[in-house]
């Protein structure tokens, strides 16, 4: 730039989509700066121009040690620019990949300034819509700053949403900007919730080869527990993680619970998650891992044994076996820890066992209970397949051609009769009844089905999948199967009709000869 003007740059230190940002001298106070600075061909565009002048008054209205702060904003005939604090570090996301994955308190470092951050943001009513790593910044002091607030907007605004274009960065985006529905604060924890989660495995939680693919996965898909890629993270940690990633932003906690519970965690455990954690990490990252091992060992080790003085018994083993993470245990202890799983397992078998062998009982008692009517006829015919002409008795298996016919809901108490149609139902049969359509009186006593049959009548067994279908032959409801599956019809044609709640209607006709046995079994198919 012109040594006329305010601001003098030195060397640029990053850029991207958007923007390209220098290091710069102010010469009026004399200090050293950030300067973001429009790309030539978007300075004239007058969205990305909207979206700068954006970016510079949410950062103008937060005051806080977790955001970076902004001197000033210009736009001159050739440039359109941000003034920030000058940052000596990396972004997050330089620091992941050098030192994943993070030990556990340089996450709760980095996630406690990450929230404080946010819930001042979120205090004055901003979102910021676009947390991830290479949004934040860590200085060599051990301080988290949020950056590019572009795409941030005041909650309320009835324009916060996805329209067109998804606005975000597709890995860290939550199932409400993937949909295109309004974001509100708990956006911003979920992509919090992502970022903590590749602290602590290295990785993104939802990944794919397409952005289609990615947000499949966030919409649809969990991701893998961290405890599964990290087998050193702690319990709590996982927990709040796993409560910022819920796909319902109801069941997400905001950024202030997310601080509240940090420190809850710190006060309890009595450890320290300060700046210095990550000026640790820094430093010497080999030495401080290990002696952050060191630490959490001694730590839960400690408890472990006074929880065993107590007779705390499960609360000790949890937390020795959370010592056994970071540390070697004594063979006692092993021991204490092997047969506490190898009992939890045994009970996790016998539950399971005990379960199978209830469930297989009362399949066999079911079975057996409503195959029996079926099979108290002549079984010897039904497996033979055959027709014997001495008594004419015909064993069918066939499939019913189906249609589809509205289904009468009326309420019919037993022993009533109805006139639908010049048809007569009768429900709640108690027993399988005579059914002949030249006389209604057959229908109002139940009958036995041998005396029936040697009077010259038929028999038709009706077995039906699914079961719990309503029968009728004539119009004359004879009872459900399988409590009922025969009926006693008279020489001659009938209808026999079955219905179920949520299947097509079944009819077909039947022709009877004198002391026939007629067996159908019918498939019923679900309605479209």
């Amino acid at each position: 730039m012109d040594d006329k003007l305010r601001y003098v740059t030195k060397r640029k230190i990053g850029s991207g989509g958007m923007a390209v940002v220098y290091l710069a001298h102010d010469k009026i106070l004399g200090r050293e700066i950030a300067m973001k600075v429009l790309h030539p061909h978007l300075a004239e565009s007058e969205k990305a121009r909207k979206r700068f002048e954006n970016e510079a008054s949410a950062i103008a209205a937060l005051s806080h040690e977790n955001i970076v702060k902004i001197f000033d904003f210009g736009i001159t005939d050739e440039k359109c620019f941000l003034v920030m604090e000058y940052l000596s570090g990396n972004t997050l996301l330089e620091f992941i990949r050098k030192f994943a994955p993070i030990p556990n308190l340089v996450i709760l470092s980095i996630c406690h300034q990450l929230f404080s951050g946010l819930k001042e943001a979120h205090g004055k009513g901003i979102c910021h819509r676009d947390i991830k790593p290479s949004n934040l910044m860590i200085d060599n002091n051990g301080y988290l700053k949020i950056m590019d607030f572009g795409i941030a907007h005041l909650m309320g605004n009835d324009s916060m949403t996805m329209t067109g274009s998804f606005m975000g960065s597709p890995n860290f985006m939550s199932p409400e900007q993937v949909a295109g529905k309004r974001v509100t604060e708990k956006t911003d924890v979920f992509s919090a919730g992502l970022v903590a989660y590749m602290c602590a495995t290295g990785e993104p939680a939802f990944a794919g080869e397409t952005i289609n693919h990615v947000f499949h996965a966030i919409e649809s898909c969990q991701p893998a527990p961290v405890f599964m890629k990290n087998q050193k993270i702690l319990p709590d940690l996982s927990n709040i993680i796993d409560r910022c990633l819920k796909k319902d932003p109801q069941d997400r906690p905001s950024a202030a619970e997310c601080c509240s519970i940090m420190e809850s965690f710190r006060i309890s455990e009595k450890m320290t998650v300060s700046r210095n954690r990550i000026t640790g990490l820094i430093e010497n990252s080999t030495q401080y891992k290990i002696l952050e091992d060191e630490e959490l060992f001694n730590h839960f080790h400690g408890k472990a044994k006074e929880s065993f003085k107590r007779k705390n018994k499960a609360i000790a083993i949890k937390e020795l076996s959370i010592a056994s993470c970071f540390g070697t245990v004594s063979e006692f202890e092993k021991k204490i820890l092997y047969k506490a799983g190898k009992g939890n397992k045994n009970k996790r078998l016998f539950f399971l066992g005990t379960c199978f062998l209830f469930c297989a009982i009362a399949s066999l008692l079911f079975f057996r209970s409503h195959t029996k009517r079926f099979d108290n006829h002549n079984t010897a015919l039904v497996n033979n397949g055959i027709l014997k002409h001495g008594d004419s008795t015909r064993i069918e298996s066939v499939n019913v051609p189906q249609k589809t016919i509205p289904v009468q809901n009326e309420r019919i108490n037993p022993g009533d009769k109805f006139h639908v149609k010049s048809e007569i139902v009768r429900s709640n049969a108690a027993a399988p009844v005579f059914v002949d359509k030249n006389n209604d009186n057959a229908i109002l006593t139940s009958v036995d089905s041998t005396k029936m049959k040697k009077n010259g009548n038929a028999i038709v067994y009706i077995k039906t999948n699914p079961p719990w279908t309503k029968i009728s032959v004539d119009g004359i409801f004879v009872g459900e199967y399988p409590t009922i599956s025969f009926a006693i019809v008279s020489v001659g044609n009938h209808t026999v009709s079955i219905q179920k709640d949520g299947f097509q209607k079944v009819e077909f006709s039947i022709d009877c000869n004198t002391n026939d046995t007629i067996e159908k079994r019918i498939q019923l198919s679900p309605n479209p």
